[in-house]
This record gives structure tokens, C-alpha cells and sequence, in this order.
């Protein structure tokens, strides 16, 4: 049953209810379809309340886990300004700045071999 004609029984003037057995009928029907509806609607709600939820405390995670990484980038672009300091009078900036290139281009334990400074 459309809201509508739900809502319009369920307002109906208690004369128009007390009159007929069939309007009395139809009355109960009518109510006993709403009290289903509410309960259908308060699982719904229910369940939107705890996705709600859940969706807050995964954009709080992920929010968390960006600022940690961005700490964690800032962190390693402080050391490596630090080491290319202290190497810029061991090893020509051409030579610094292609180890780099290449610590930067593949994951650490592709190229196991620390930076030799001569």
C-alpha cells in the first residue's frame, strides 16, 4: 500500500472507523501493514546507522594513514637533504644525484649493494 492511502486510513476520523465492520477491517489491516513498515524501516535505518558508521571510522583510518605518510615523506625528504649535504664534498653531484635516480627507480632490496664513496 502507496504511504499515501496508508497515512490517510491510519488519520481516518474514529466515527468513519466505529461505523462499518468493513471500514473496522480495513482499518486493522491497515495498521497492522504500518507496524510492519516501521519495523522494516527501523532494521533499514538500523543498518544505515552502523554503514555510517563503519564508513566515518574507515575515513578516519584513512585519513590517519595519509597524515602518517605524509610525516613519513616529509621524514625522508629531511634525510635525504641531510645525506646530499654530507656527500656533496665526498662524491661530484653527478654521481649523487644517479644513485639517487637509481635507489629512487626500483625497491630497496633490488639493488643490496650500499653507495660506494671512493
Amino acid at each position: 500500500m502507496s504511504d499515501l492511502m496508508l497515512l490517510g486510513i491510519l488519520r481516518m476520523p474514529l466515527d468513519m472507523v466505529e461505523g462499518d465492520p468493513l471500514t473496522l477491517m480495513q482499518f486493522v489491516q491497515c495498521a497492522n501493514g504500518a507496524a510492519d513498515r516501521i519495523e522494516a524501516d527501523a532494521k533499514i535505518i538500523e543498518q544505515l546507522r552502523e554503514d555510517l558508521q563503519a564508513a566515518k571510522l574507515l575515513a578516519h583510518a584513512n585519513g590517519e594513514m595519509f597524515m602518517a605518510e605524509k610525516i613519513d615523506n616529509e621524514r625522508m625528504r629531511c634525510v635525504l637533504d641531510v645525506v646530499r649535504i654530507h656527500l656533496t664534498g665526498w662524491v661530484s653531484s653527478e654521481e649523487l644525484h644517479a644513485a639517487l635516480v637509481k635507489y629512487e627507480a626500483g625497491p630497496l632490496h633490488a639493488n643490496p649493494k650500499p653507495l660506494a664513496i671512493d
